[in-house]
């Protein structure tokens, strides 16, 4: 394939902004005590997770900056996940206690048929035009704090999910109350933690660079091809599957050759029942008698093929067909209900096995996808030292 170690001309040196940084070991005992609550795995390898989540910020805003400030057009944006998060982290640390932020006096004006007037109908596409939103802009929900700016409704309307916009829109003040209320309590928490952030030489900016990065972490390492989840995709495997050639699929079919081994043909028997306790009475007797021996003159549910099954034999019965190619070699099943609410019990004795052809699409699909993987996971590796090296180095 002429594969290469992809090392991207910014990571190395050409720019490193404020979120490109090394975890202190303040920030690395600050989280420690954060992810005991989750994992001692997790807690032992504290430093190595923050500084590989620093990486991963990094490649964000250089190649995904999107998923910076969201990571589904439905969900929420990352600064609310940032904020929960953070409000969790000053909790586990034991800085917060629940009754030393007193709620927000909500403003009487703000009613139903207010927030209806104010943001409108719900818009089809799911997106405010510019003119609103520079009307919600204009809208002061929270005053600024020392370390908060003013929260307009513009910025409190963007920051919510898709969901919880519709419910806005419809003038529901009990989700525009909770939500709110949330808000507030963050600004408010962020205040009351300031001083305890300064004497464990913490600051909120960096707690939030590294709240954001684990939040993003999963994303990250789907998008980069070295992580699979099961609705995730990546473009960088999907960039890596068209560099890779036919004689690359062939290498690798040669390495792997066993992987692509499949059951050919399996030597089973069957007997069919009405009721279970006829199936459950013969399971027995064929545990202590062997099933040949109490399946006597019963028919045989592969008697047509003479017990011996193909795969592309179609006339066997489809479902007692499956079970026999699953069952173990030597293996007498429990009864199993059909899905013509009949009784089965089966009898797998042997199992003839067979190569897919190097040239078909099982082995073309199966040897491209592991590939690529293998790639993406080198690429990001190199990619990682080089960074971490330039780091220290810097630092």
């Amino acid at each position: 394939m002429g594969f290469r170690i992809f090392i991207w001309i910014g990571l190395i040196g050409l720019s490193f902004s404020s979120f490109s940084q090394l975890p202190s070991n303040a920030e690395v005992r600050f989280m420690h005590t954060v992810y005991q609550q989750h994992s001692a795995d997790l807690a032992a390898h504290t430093r190595q997770r923050l500084v590989e989540n620093a990486f991963l910020l990094h490649q964000a805003h250089q190649r995904f900056p999107s998923l910076v400030v969201r990571q589904a057009t439905v969900g929420f944006n990352n600064h609310y996940h940032v904020r929960r998060y953070l409000l969790s982290a000053w909790q586990a640390q034991g800085w917060l206690d629940d009754n030393a932020i007193a709620p927000l006096a909500l403003n009487p004006a703000y009613n139903d048929d207010w927030l209806r007037r104010t943001l409108g109908n719900y818009p089809a596409d799911g997106a405010l035009n510019q003119a609103t939103v520079n009307k919600l802009a204009g809208i002061k929900l929270l005053d600024a704090t020392a370390l908060s700016n003013t929260l307009n409704m513009a910025d409190f309307y963007q920051s919510m999910s898709m969901q919880i916009k519709y419910k806005l829109h419809q003038g529901d003040m009990s989700v525009f109350h909770s939500e709110l209320q949330r808000w507030h309590r963050f600004r408010q928490s962020a205040l009351l933690v300031s001083p305890l952030l300064k004497s464990h030489q913490l600051s909120l900016e960096r707690l939030q660079d590294i709240a954001l990065a684990d939040i993003l972490r999963p994303s990250l390492l789907t998008e980069l091809g070295v992580q699979q989840t099961m609705h995730g995709s990546s473009g960088e495997l999907e960039r890596l599957k068209q560099d890779i050639k036919e004689q690359d699929i062939v290498a690798y079919y040669e390495r792997h050759r066993e992987r692509f081994r499949y059951i050919a043909k399996v030597r089973a028997y069957g007997v069919q029942f009405d009721q279970h306790e006829q199936a459950q009475k013969f399971y027995q007797q064929a545990k202590s008698q062997g099933f040949i021996s109490a399946m006597g003159d019963k028919e045989n549910v592969f008697g047509k093929q003479n017990s011996v099954l193909s795969r592309d034999n179609d006339s066997a019965p489809v479902f007692a067909k499956q079970l026999a190619f699953t069952l173990p070699t030597d293996t007498l099943s429990r009864p199993v209900r059909t899905p013509e609410n009949k009784w089965l019990v089966l009898m797998s004795t042997e199992k003839a096995y067979e190569y897919y052809a190097k040239n078909s699409e099982t082995v073309r699909y199966q040897a491209i996808e592991a590939l690529a993987k293998e790639q993406a996971q080198q690429n990001y590796e190199a990619q990682f030292k080089a960074w971490r090296a330039h780091m220290e180095a810097a630092g």
